[in-house]
This record gives C-alpha cells, sequence and structure tokens, in this order.
C-alpha cells in the first residue's frame, strides 16, 4: 500500500492549545519581563554548574545548596513556546503505514509530539508503505525507517 504523505497532515491543534496556556502563565500580571530574565539567568547558571560538575564529578555544599535555589520554569516555559512556534509553521507528516522512506537519515518528532505519535518533520521526499517492496524502483538512495520500531509498538 503507498499513500501520498501529503495527504497524511497530522492535527496541530494541540500545539495551539498548549501555547496558548503558556502565554497566559506568561502574561499574568504576576509575572514580569524581569521575572523571566531572572528565570533565564538561572538556566544559565544551572548549565554551568553542570558542567562543573562534570568536570570535577562532585558538587561542593555551596553549589548543591545553590543548585537547590534556582528556578528555571519561566527560562523554560519561554523555550518551550519558541520551540512550539517552530512546530506551528513547519510541515509535518504522520505515517499510518509500517514504513517510510526518505532522503534523510533519521526522522525527528517536532515539539510537542512523541515520537509514538508518529508524527515527524516532513521530509523532502517521503514514501509511506507497509511492505518494502512496494517502493518504486530508480528513487536514487532513500533511507527506509520501520516506523512500528521507532514508535516502539
Amino acid at each position: 500500500m503507498f499513500i501520498n504523505s501529503r495527504s497524511v497532515k497530522p492535527s496541530k491543534e494541540k500545539i495551539a492549545k498548549r501555547i496558548k496556556e503558556i502565554t497566559e502563565i506568561l502574561s499574568a500580571d504576576d509575572v514580569s519581563w524581569f521575572d523571566i530574565k531572572r528565570s533565564r539567568d538561572a538556566a544559565d547558571r544551572m548549565r554551568e554548574l553542570f558542567e562543573t560538575l562534570s568536570v570535577n564529578g562532585q558538587w561542593t555544599e555551596e553549589e548543591k545548596e545553590e543548585m537547590r535555589t534556582l528556578d528555571t520554569t519561566l527560562a523554560n516555559l519561554d523555550n518551550e513556546y519558541k520551540l512550539l512556534m517552530a512546530t506551528m509553521t513547519a510541515d509535518l507528516m504522520e505515517v499510518k503505514t509500517k514504513y517510510v522512506a526518505t532522503d534523510v537519515d533519521r526522522l525527528i518528532s517536532p515539539a510537542g509530539f512523541s515520537p509514538t505519535e508518529r508524527v515527524f518533520n516532513q521530509t523532502k521526499v517521503a514514501i509511506h508503505v507497509d511492505d518494502p517492496r512496494d517502493l518504486p524502483k530508480g528513487f536514487g538512495e532513500l533511507y527506509l525507517h520501520n516506523v512500528d520500531q521507532i514508535t516502539s509498538r
């Protein structure tokens, strides 16, 4: 069975809903630009502390205490918002077949979707088949992805 990938478009409704939730949180009266900036600074500091851990193999007591006080919640929400906005403008494909042959060596699930949902960034070439023998001949070098294995079905 061959499926035209251009006709299999996933819904972005849940992404739009999550963007709305994040927008409401970040635009609340009790959240200021300074709060978001402070959270971004905390995220930067947290990355530095993890780098220190990877180099030294442990944290000092002061670093442990500092780690407990860092709040990256708003920075994480801001980052999630940006990633979800990129998903909203991206071309996506939903793979309903067992295999998809593409021009790229790996399939990427966009922000807001889990690979188990079988939604991936649209590739230039995407031939959806249930049996690899159904693939047309002469299409050059394609990568065959077993979507059931990727999604652990």
